[in-house]
Protein backbone atom coordinates (compact mmCIF):
# COMPACT_ATOMS: atom_id res chain seq x y z
CA UNK A 1 0.00 0.00 0.00
CA UNK A 2 1.23 2.89 -1.13
CA UNK A 3 0.95 6.30 1.12
CA UNK A 4 2.33 9.96 -0.07
CA UNK A 5 1.97 12.74 2.64
CA UNK A 6 -0.64 15.46 1.09
CA UNK A 7 -2.57 18.71 2.62
CA UNK A 8 -6.14 17.60 1.75
CA UNK A 9 -8.98 19.29 3.27
CA UNK A 10 -7.05 21.65 4.71
CA UNK A 11 -5.70 19.34 7.52
CA UNK A 12 -1.58 19.77 7.56
CA UNK A 13 -0.39 16.38 6.93
CA UNK A 14 -3.42 14.32 6.05
CA UNK A 15 -2.40 11.54 4.00
CA UNK A 16 -3.93 10.43 0.89
CA UNK A 17 -5.13 6.51 0.99
CA UNK A 18 -3.56 4.85 -2.35
CA UNK A 19 -4.03 1.18 -3.29
CA UNK A 20 -4.05 -0.82 -6.72
CA UNK A 21 -5.62 -4.28 -8.21
CA UNK A 22 -3.52 -5.81 -10.87
CA UNK A 23 -4.40 -8.91 -12.80
CA UNK A 24 -2.87 -11.28 -15.39
CA UNK A 25 -5.82 -12.02 -18.12
CA UNK A 26 -6.16 -14.50 -20.63
CA UNK A 27 -8.19 -12.43 -22.90
CA UNK A 28 -6.97 -10.63 -25.99
CA UNK A 29 -6.38 -6.63 -24.76
CA UNK A 30 -8.88 -5.40 -27.83
CA UNK A 31 -11.79 -7.43 -26.18
CA UNK A 32 -11.09 -6.45 -22.74
CA UNK A 33 -10.46 -2.48 -23.97
CA UNK A 34 -13.71 -2.82 -25.33
CA UNK A 35 -16.02 -3.74 -22.77
CA UNK A 36 -14.35 -1.42 -20.17
CA UNK A 37 -13.76 1.41 -22.02
CA UNK A 38 -17.74 1.60 -22.75
CA UNK A 39 -18.03 3.92 -19.42
CA UNK A 40 -21.35 3.78 -19.09
CA UNK A 41 -22.10 0.22 -18.97
CA UNK A 42 -19.74 -1.23 -16.16
CA UNK A 43 -22.76 -3.06 -15.27
CA UNK A 44 -22.43 -5.46 -17.91
CA UNK A 45 -19.06 -6.67 -15.94
CA UNK A 46 -19.30 -5.40 -13.03
CA UNK A 47 -21.63 -7.88 -10.89
CA UNK A 48 -20.94 -5.82 -7.92
CA UNK A 49 -22.96 -2.92 -9.85
CA UNK A 50 -26.72 -3.66 -10.68
CA UNK A 51 -27.55 -0.43 -12.58
CA UNK A 52 -25.68 1.95 -14.71
CA UNK A 53 -27.00 5.15 -15.74
CA UNK A 54 -26.01 7.96 -18.28
CA UNK A 55 -26.58 11.22 -16.22
CA UNK A 56 -24.77 13.64 -17.94
CA UNK A 57 -22.01 14.89 -20.71
CA UNK A 58 -21.76 12.83 -23.58
CA UNK A 59 -21.81 9.53 -23.58
CA UNK A 60 -18.38 7.73 -23.09
CA UNK A 61 -16.17 11.12 -23.22
CA UNK A 62 -13.96 13.23 -20.74
CA UNK A 63 -16.75 14.87 -18.62
CA UNK A 64 -19.38 12.12 -18.50
CA UNK A 65 -21.19 11.11 -15.26
CA UNK A 66 -22.70 7.98 -14.57
CA UNK A 67 -24.77 6.88 -11.60
CA UNK A 68 -24.15 3.40 -10.25
CA UNK A 69 -25.83 1.77 -8.00
CA UNK A 70 -25.13 -1.75 -5.82
CA UNK A 71 -26.52 -4.82 -5.49
CA UNK A 72 -28.68 -5.64 -2.10
CA UNK A 73 -26.74 -8.59 -0.61
CA UNK A 74 -29.71 -11.26 0.10
CA UNK A 75 -30.57 -11.89 3.92
CA UNK A 76 -29.06 -8.42 4.90
CA UNK A 77 -30.68 -4.86 6.05
CA UNK A 78 -27.25 -3.44 4.53
CA UNK A 79 -28.16 0.24 2.07
CA UNK A 80 -27.34 -0.18 -1.29
CA UNK A 81 -24.18 1.01 -2.12
CA UNK A 82 -24.36 4.20 -5.05
CA UNK A 83 -22.11 6.94 -6.60
CA UNK A 84 -22.23 9.42 -9.14
CA UNK A 85 -18.50 9.34 -11.31
CA UNK A 86 -17.49 11.31 -13.51
CA UNK A 87 -15.02 10.25 -16.43
CA UNK A 88 -11.80 12.60 -16.12
CA UNK A 89 -9.95 11.29 -19.01
CA UNK A 90 -10.43 8.59 -21.87
CA UNK A 91 -7.42 8.00 -23.86
CA UNK A 92 -8.38 4.87 -26.46
CA UNK A 93 -4.22 4.95 -27.85
CA UNK A 94 -2.81 3.57 -24.75
CA UNK A 95 -6.44 2.07 -23.70
CA UNK A 96 -6.19 4.06 -20.33
CA UNK A 97 -9.35 6.19 -18.42
CA UNK A 98 -9.69 7.63 -15.02
CA UNK A 99 -12.59 9.42 -13.14
CA UNK A 100 -13.80 10.24 -9.66
CA UNK A 101 -16.57 10.06 -7.63
CA UNK A 102 -18.68 13.06 -7.48
CA UNK A 103 -21.37 11.73 -5.09
CA UNK A 104 -22.06 8.59 -3.21
CA UNK A 105 -23.43 6.97 0.18
CA UNK A 106 -19.41 5.78 1.19
CA UNK A 107 -18.37 8.20 2.97
CA UNK A 108 -15.57 8.83 0.04
CA UNK A 109 -14.08 12.25 -0.73
CA UNK A 110 -11.39 12.85 -2.96
CA UNK A 111 -11.21 9.47 -5.00
CA UNK A 112 -9.95 9.15 -8.60
CA UNK A 113 -8.93 5.71 -9.75
CA UNK A 114 -6.94 4.69 -13.60
CA UNK A 115 -7.62 1.98 -14.81
CA UNK A 116 -4.91 0.75 -17.66
CA UNK A 117 -4.90 -2.63 -20.18
CA UNK A 118 -1.21 -3.59 -21.31
CA UNK A 119 -0.82 -5.89 -23.96
CA UNK A 120 2.04 -8.59 -22.62
CA UNK A 121 4.30 -10.35 -25.04
CA UNK A 122 2.68 -13.99 -24.94
CA UNK A 123 -0.73 -12.33 -26.09
CA UNK A 124 -2.45 -11.82 -23.29
CA UNK A 125 -3.21 -8.48 -21.16
CA UNK A 126 -2.56 -6.91 -17.83
CA UNK A 127 -5.84 -5.02 -15.84
CA UNK A 128 -4.19 -2.17 -13.39
CA UNK A 129 -6.95 -0.21 -11.08
CA UNK A 130 -5.19 2.12 -9.16
CA UNK A 131 -7.05 4.78 -6.73
CA UNK A 132 -6.41 7.47 -3.99
CA UNK A 133 -8.96 9.23 -1.42
CA UNK A 134 -8.84 11.53 1.05
CA UNK A 135 -8.69 9.98 4.38
CA UNK A 136 -12.61 8.56 5.47
CA UNK A 137 -13.99 9.94 8.63
CA UNK A 138 -16.20 6.65 8.51
CA UNK A 139 -13.13 3.96 8.06
CA UNK A 140 -9.97 3.27 8.64
CA UNK A 141 -6.91 3.38 6.17
CA UNK A 142 -6.57 -0.33 6.32
CA UNK A 143 -10.45 -0.86 6.09
CA UNK A 144 -10.76 1.45 3.48
CA UNK A 145 -7.98 -0.05 1.49
CA UNK A 146 -9.27 -3.71 1.82
CA UNK A 147 -13.01 -2.55 0.94
CA UNK A 148 -12.14 -0.76 -2.31
CA UNK A 149 -9.21 -3.38 -3.57
CA UNK A 150 -12.02 -5.71 -3.16
CA UNK A 151 -14.60 -3.93 -5.32
CA UNK A 152 -12.20 -3.55 -7.97
CA UNK A 153 -10.84 -7.12 -7.69
CA UNK A 154 -14.99 -8.33 -8.26
CA UNK A 155 -14.66 -5.92 -10.98
CA UNK A 156 -11.96 -7.45 -12.84
CA UNK A 157 -13.21 -10.94 -12.35
CA UNK A 158 -16.37 -10.65 -14.34
CA UNK A 159 -14.32 -8.33 -16.76
CA UNK A 160 -12.05 -10.75 -17.02
CA UNK A 161 -14.81 -13.84 -17.54
CA UNK A 162 -17.21 -11.12 -19.72
CA UNK A 163 -14.15 -11.02 -22.35
CA UNK A 164 -13.46 -14.64 -22.20
CA UNK A 165 -16.99 -15.19 -23.03
CA UNK A 166 -17.36 -12.91 -26.13
CA UNK A 167 -13.99 -14.88 -27.60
Amino acid sequence: MDQNIANKNGMEGAKTWHGSVTKVMKSQCDRVWKLSADFINVHKYAKNVGKCDHVEGERNEMGCVRYCRGVQNSGTDEPILWAKEKLLRMDPVNRCYSYSIIDGNMGIEGYVAKFKVYNMTDGNCVVEWSFEADPSKYYGEEEFIRFISFRLEEMIQGLDETSAAEE
